[in-house]
């Protein structure tokens, strides 16, 4: 299944909480908002300047940190390797864990959720 194909089968919730060109400002706030699912265990928010993280169990900031670079670099060798062009969205699934990582532009989303969690929730609520 290749990813547009995954992204015509979502089918959005209400309305989204991030719309495409948001700020840095407004990514933050929908980031805080996404927080409060009970599902989502963290995220890091990397811009070309600045770094946030805000995660459930902050003894963990530095697995989840090395996770989310190895996964981004690994996804962009890949890319290359087989021409598929930018990366935009990638999904991990693991046995205690996901993480959706998000790439829009300079800026790096990567949202932890708990096995069980709604991925498809979360792209719902964001730009696509």
């Amino acid at each position: 299944m290749t990813p547009n194909n995954l992204e015509e089968q979502l089918e959005p919730i209400d309305e989204p909480i991030i719309v495409h060109g948001a700020s840095e400002e407004d990514l933050r706030a929908c980031l805080k908002e996404l927080e409060k699912l009970e599902e989502v265990v963290g995220y890091i928010f990397r811009t070309k300047n600045s770094a946030s993280i805000d995660l459930k169990e902050p003894s963990k900031i530095i697995d989840y940190a090395m996770l989310s670079s190895a996964v981004i670099f690994e996804s962009e060798k890949l890319a290359k390797t087989f021409e598929l062009g930018n990366i935009q969205k990638i999904l991990v699934e693991g046995q205690q864990l996901k993480l959706l990582v998000l790439i829009q532009g300079e800026n790096k989303i990567n949202i932890f959720l708990e096995k069980d969690g709604d991925y498809e929730k979360i792209l719902g609520m964001l730009p696509p």
